[in-house]
């Protein structure tokens, strides 16, 4: 089995392999993946972080040798916390990529601002420092960066996130990693018996009108939800589900909540 790895900012993954379906998520740079199989241009791949599969195209895939991959393995990786543009620092060709939130970053300099990658050298615009650990307050300020992002299925960038991808980089950014479909999230955590039990940093999650679990959101304090929905929003919560002020009106019936942390 090969394996692979992101060069790129991002990389759609599609549900089959042609770009007129739909994408079921993304990989971001440095994240790594399982070639499964190839046809033609296209390539099957399943994410390591979290398992999803779907097709991308071969020209977007950098192949590891088997060196290259037990190296990265043997290398924690540090996970971007924020937006960066990297600059190559190698000559005469010098460029720039920028890299979202949740990539992630090997390599790195003592100095925090510099690391490898794949045999280049990049310098990031800012110092890279790590988090001291998986907090609420972390989590929750993690949360408000993507505020305004647009709602895009299958993202998981403040370019345009869905509400599953949305909750997960923001653990993953905080060191807790979450399936990526919303279906499954709800598997993770303990189940509380009341909302009034909900701290800041919980997951709710929400039925549709088939009584399927389709949307998630995180709790804020004073019974706030931030979520993707058209945009990354905060709203009212309370035990009936999410209440949007400006029409007036419930939009997500209460399934679950569950804390992570």
């Amino acid at each position: 089995m090969n394996f692979g790895i992101s060069e790129f900012s991002i990389i759609p993954v599609r549900k089959d392999p042609s770009h007129l379906t739909g994408m079921t998520t993304q990989i971001l740079f440095g994240e790594r993946f399982r070639i499964i199989d190839q046809i033609k241009e296209w390539a099957y791949i399943e994410l390591l972080f979290d398992d999803s599969h779907g097709w991308v195209e071969n020209s977007s895939i950098k192949e590891l040798n088997r060196e290259e991959y037990n190296i990265l393995t043997d290398n924690k990786p540090v996970i971007l916390p924020g937006i960066s543009v990297a600059q190559s620092t190698d000559l005469p060709l010098l460029s720039e990529i920028t890299l979202m939130p949740g990539s992630e970053i090997y390599g790195l300099t003592r100095e925090k601002n510099g690391f490898s990658f794949m045999g280049k050298t990049y310098k990031l615009d800012h110092s890279l420092e790590t988090k001291s650990g998986t907090t609420r307050n972390n989590i929750i300020e993690t949360a408000k960066t993507y505020m305004n992002s647009p709602y895009l299925w299958g993202g998981k960038s403040p370019c345009g996130t869905d509400c599953a991808g949305y909750v997960q980089m923001v653990y993953k950014i905080n060191g807790i990693s979450l399936p990526r479909d919303v279906e499954e999230q709800p598997g993770k955590g303990i189940t509380l018996s009341f909302v009034e039990e909900a701290q800041p940093g919980d997951l709710a999650f929400f039925d549709d009108d088939r009584d399927q679990i389709k949307h998630v959101g995180l709790l804020l304090e004073k019974n706030r939800i931030i979520h993707a929905s058209d945009t990354v929003r905060i709203d009212k919560f309370d035990h009936q589900g999410i209440y949007r002020e400006e029409s007036g009106q419930y939009t997500h019936k209460l399934r679950v909540v569950k804390r992570i942390l």
